[in-house]
């Protein structure tokens, strides 16, 4: 019974570690327009945008990496 637990609690914490690492494409290279983010209540997370020749969500990193005239992608390295 004890193995059972502590497989269920190892999967668990291995399902939060992907959530947690969760990526997102890359966006247009060019330079940075314009950044924003966006609350979500119904999750209480914030989702972070930056705008080149588009706008596209980027992880927190890169959103405080890029500011605005910097060139995308070199700056997020």
């Amino acid at each position: 019974m004890r193995t059972l637990k502590l497989i269920a609690v190892a999967v668990t914490l291995a399902a939060l570690a992907l959530v947690a690492c969760e990526s997102f494409p890359q966006g247009p290279a060019g330079t940075v327009t314009g950044r924003s983010s966006e609350y979500r209540s119904s999750t209480h997370t914030r989702w972070y945008f930056l705008t080149t020749s588009s706008r596209f969500r980027v992880e927190f990193a890169v959103y405080k990496a890029c500011g605005e005239g910097e060139a995308y992608p070199g700056c997020a390295s």
